[in-house]
């Protein structure tokens, strides 16, 4: 199984407000080989405040939401990689091995969440580099 730390960082993106969840055990990439594909499914805000953030009770509904998509999946179909709140959605990342096979079982628990415009992202990056700007700097 692979490692898992998180660290909540506020930083900018594009010129606003963002926060992070990331897991910092996977900035060495060394599961990279075996995960190639980023799946991004963005979540909007029910209301976004004037930063484009949302409440912390939106959260709590978001992170529900994340869990129980995640739960539809075997635990190592994917590595996850953490989300980011900005501008009026959330971006859950998530590396996968056969991004389509993962995409149907999300598409079929996507019923089961009150966001219904939710977007699916699906890139090849094996070597992670579209990731590197959430892991923090360690001067």
């Amino acid at each position: 199984m692979l490692a898992e730390r998180y660290q909540f960082i506020e930083a900018s993106k594009q010129g606003l407000p963002a926060h992070l969840l990331v897991n910092t055990a996977l900035k060495n990439r060394s599961a990279a080989p075996k995960y190639p594909w980023l799946l991004t499914i963005t979540f909007p805000f029910a209301t976004a405040n004037q930063w484009g953030l949302c409440s912390k009770e939106e959260s709590d509904r978001l992170y529900d939401c994340e869990e129980l998509l995640l739960a539809q999946l075997q635990r190592n179909e994917y590595c996850y990689l953490g989300h980011v709140s900005w501008n009026g959605s959330r971006e859950c990342m998530l590396y996968v091995t056969d991004p389509d096979t993962v995409l149907e079982k999300l598409t079929k628990a996507m019923d089961q969440i009150p966001y219904k415009e939710l977007n699916v992202a699906k890139t090849h990056d094996p070597d992670w580099s579209l990731t590197l700007q959430y892991f923090p700097n360690e001067d």
